[in-house]
């Protein structure tokens, strides 16, 4: 491996961040608030609850992470298209970003229906006609965007990744047309003048400036970059950098609950996560031992994402909480989710829904 490639956001890399970004996810909605453990008996000792509860805040940083790798990976995707295949290509990627989903909306609604009959109150309370259509725009994953029953809170985060797909392109167009500068200057003026004062983080704009920040890494060989500069210099430099930036990473971190105000939301879900994912970039994913574990983890990790709701907060709640001890509710929570991502995982091998998505793609965009 030549030095430019071993300084590349690899495939790899990307599998390890959504590995720690799935990790942060079920922490932040395990103690996210009190609300979310009320009636059961948690001990946080040697820690605070208040303070697990900030901390816990402060993971909603896991959703940068995953826009992140989004914006990186669509990049790098579109920047490819020729000119008369843009369309052929949102098509292609809309199909991909959905397809994941669909089969766990599918799943999910038949067990669900079997176990206490959920997707029918939840889809059908108003009637059959909009009990069609609500179920109809949940599998489009557009529930969140038009403010429709949903059969899982946790897949708000669909409707931004279908827009996620639209919006990466003019973004690469911008940078290609205005420049760097221009295009970075416009999402974070977007967020700054559309995201209302109370924070949204439904919003598409909330994560705009991240998403910009994948764009921009991914069109400007960014890593190899900030990677080069830093393998040149000597080893105190290396270490003290290193030191230094993670004492940053973990200041921001433990001071993330204090910033306030949405006008400041950007460092929460831009400027920080980004920092983070270089300080990981740097050190952690170089372990390849560690890097290797996370990877692995990553590969379940939408899997995950949109099923865990499910048991933590809808069927197995009790159970998981029962352990009272927070790391063992964590530890629970994070072996029967993954778990059921691996079971999800292989059904879909079982039925080999991935060359049937093949097939969707060559037939939905010849």
């Amino acid at each position: 491996m030549t030095e430019s490639n071993k300084n590349k956001f690899t495939m790899d890399d990307t599998w390890a961040l959504k590995g720690i970004a799935i990790l942060l996810m079920l922490f932040h909605h395990s103690f996210l608030s009190p609300q979310r453990y009320a009636g059961d008996t948690v001990i946080f000792s040697p820690f605070s609850e208040t303070f697990i509860n900030q901390i816990s805040s402060a993971s909603k940083i896991c959703v940068s992470l995953f826009v992140f790798v989004t914006g990186f990976g669509l990049a790098i995707s579109f920047s490819k298209v020729k000119d008369g295949q843009i369309n052929k290509w949102i098509g292609t990627r809309l199909i991909r970003v959905m397809s994941g989903f669909w089969f766990v909306f599918f799943l999910s609604n038949v067990i669900c229906q079997i176990i206490d009959g959920r997707p029918w109150n939840i889809y059908f309370a108003e009637g059959i006609v909009r009990g069609v259509l609500y179920f109809l725009t949940d599998f489009l994953g557009l529930s969140s965007l038009l403010g429709t029953p949903s059969l899982c809170g946790t897949w708000w985060y669909m409707s931004i990744a279908v827009l996620f797909v639209l919006i990466v392109p003019i973004l690469v167009w911008i940078d290609r047309k205005f420049g760097l500068i221009t295009m970075l200057c416009i999402s974070f003026f977007a967020y700054i003048i559309l995201v209302p004062t109370e924070y949204d983080a439904k919003s598409v704009f909330t994560w705009l400036p991240v998403l910009a920040l994948g764009v921009a890494c991914a069109l400007h060989n960014t890593f190899e970059k900030i990677c080069g500069f830093f393998e040149s210099k000597p080893v105190w430099y290396k270490c003290g950098v290193t030191l230094l930036g993670w004492c940053i990473v973990l200041l921001f971190y433990a001071k993330f609950y204090e910033i306030s105000g949405s006008r400041y939301y950007y460092l929460r879900y831009g400027l920080f996560p980004f920092l983070l994912i270089v300080m990981l970039k740097l050190s952690v994913f170089k372990l390849k031992g560690i890097r290797g574990v996370l990877g692995w983890l990553g590969k379940y990790s939408m899997d995950i994402f949109l099923t865990h709701t499910f048991l933590r907060q809808y069927y197995l709640h009790t159970f998981i909480y029962s352990f009272k001890y927070m790391g063992g509710i964590l530890l629970v929570l994070f072996v029967v989710s993954l778990i059921l991502a691996i079971v999800v995982s292989e059904l879909k091998k079982l039925m080999h829904y991935s060359q049937f998505i093949d097939w969707l793609i060559q037939k939905c965009t010849r």
